[in-house]
């Protein structure tokens, strides 16, 4: 794919890989996010993201893309599942540089909207030289938006990713009382990582869910996961079976500190697995700080979520409203992506929920984390954080974006590590993240 753009504004975040430009500024590509990169059976590179003129508009679509030579040159956008208007580029989003505002529901927009497809994950199968990706798919029903209400869906690739079969499968969630109770109505959820998989084969995606209007606890947002659990061994992608956790009728579950709102924001959940094989989640929340929870039973039960501190003792772990991705490296160390802040920088103010996103989700920092085993209470310990990357407040594309490294991943492949990452939810580009950058980290410089 030869990388043509619309100016070299990419470039501002200093990264070495570049695998998606957009050719116009407020293009039917003008949004890219949720950027996913694994390694394929077949040793290749394999992105899936989730692309559109808008957020949430009309054309949004599950698309794939790879390399064969180590992130250098990438191929063109193959449309992985999405509504027609995902090939139309002629699509184009009304400009949102004001307020930021997803439709509501109707039935005109259910017609519009119907066939979205987003918030793609991959999940590959060695032994049977597979890898599935699985969205959220809207056929056109929605309480709310119709980009965070959808079915379960998926479609599978065995040529290593170079095409996705025809057919699809849907793999249930478990309804709880967050869901609306006619069944009619899809659940509210978001998975937005590659699902982690444990020590003992267990594939986990973390998403999150929310409370539609007409369930009990309309707008409480949980942290939830869902087990794939036969996926690396089943052939027959219609036989594969789901778990959804935690037991019971609720998530994990924090305050919401945004004024007159729901009782719960615990949003992005992030798990790793500790040497003592508990399970360890990294939540958002409004509280101007992550917080994080424990489970010792492989995630039926969690401990009771608690503030996040970067030392254990005083210093927390600020964070306005944003993804902070928690990764596990193969050294066993753990890195951590967050923006240092509760909020309130460049203009924005406490407590303020998802208003101001063009202030507060730059700039990005990483956080080194080591397992403490004095402590199984708090049982991870981080270093200062370093500066990765800034937008220095420039918006671009038709929402005026200003965020960076929101919604991106870690590949470790060999001797690299990078971390892939969206800046402004526009170009997709990739940052080695050397040994010697992160004993920097570690050492506070």
């Amino acid at each position: 794919m030869a990388n043509k753009t619309w100016s070299d504004e990419w470039k501002r975040t200093n990264p070495d890989l570049a695998v998606y430009l957009p050719g116009q500024e407020s293009g039917f590509d003008s949004v890219n996010q949720h950027f996913l990169v694994t390694r394929t059976p077949g040793s290749a590179w394999l992105a899936i993201w989730t692309q559109g003129a808008d957020e949430g508009e009309i054309n949004q679509s599950v698309v794939s893309s790879r390399s064969t030579d180590r992130g250098r040159t990438w191929s063109e956008p193959l449309v992985v599942d999405g509504p027609a208007k995902a090939i139309d580029q002629h699509v184009r989003a009304k400009d949102q540089k004001g307020e930021w505002k997803a439709v509501d529901a109707s039935l005109e927009e259910d017609e519009r909207h119907a066939g979205l497809a987003q918030w793609g994950f991959p999940v590959v199968v060695p032994a049977l030289q597979r890898i599935y990706c699985f969205y959220t798919k809207n056929e056109g029903v929605a309480e709310f938006r119709y980009d965070v209400c959808g079915i379960l869906r998926g479609k599978w690739s065995d040529d290593d990713g170079i095409t996705w079969s025809a057919e699809t499968v849907d793999l249930p969630i478990r309804r709880t009382i967050l869901d609306h109770p006619d069944e009619k109505f899809p659940i509210w959820w978001i998975a937005w990582q590659i699902p982690y998989v444990t020590s003992g084969g267990e594939v986990i995606a973390p998403f999150s869910r929310g409370g539609a209007r007409a369930s009990p606890f309309p707008g409480a947002l949980d942290s939830c996961f869902l087990r794939f659990d036969n996926i690396l061994a089943e052939p027959d992608p219609h036989a594969l079976t789901t778990t959804t956790l935690p037991d019971g009728e609720r998530g994990l579950r924090v305050p919401n500190f945004f004024e007159g709102n729901t009782e719960s924001f615990a949003l992005e959940p992030s798990i790793v697995e500790l040497a003592d094989g508990r399970f360890y989640c990294v939540m958002t929340t409004t509280a101007g700080y992550l917080s994080f929870s424990i489970s010792a039973d492989r995630g039926h039960t969690w401990s009771v979520p608690a503030p996040l501190y970067r030392d254990n003792e005083s210093e927390l772990m600020l964070n306005p409203q944003v993804p902070a991705p928690l990764y596990q490296l193969k050294d066993g160390r753990f890195i951590l992506l967050y923006y240092n802040n509760r909020g309130d920088i460049h203009g924005g103010h406490f407590p303020c929920a998802g208003a101001c996103f063009r202030s507060n989700r730059y700039p990005a920092y990483i956080s080194v984390g080591r397992e403490d085993s004095t402590n199984p209470l708090a049982p991870i310990r981080f270093s200062r954080p370093k500066f990765f990357a800034t937008s220095d407040g420039h918006g671009i594309g038709v929402g005026g974006r200003t965020e960076v490294a929101t919604y991106p991943s870690l590949l470790e492949d060999g001797n690299d590590r990078i971390l892939f990452y969206p800046d402004r939810k526009h170009f997709l580009l990739g940052r080695h993240v050397t040994d010697e950058w992160l004993s920097d980290c570690e050492q506070g410089k």
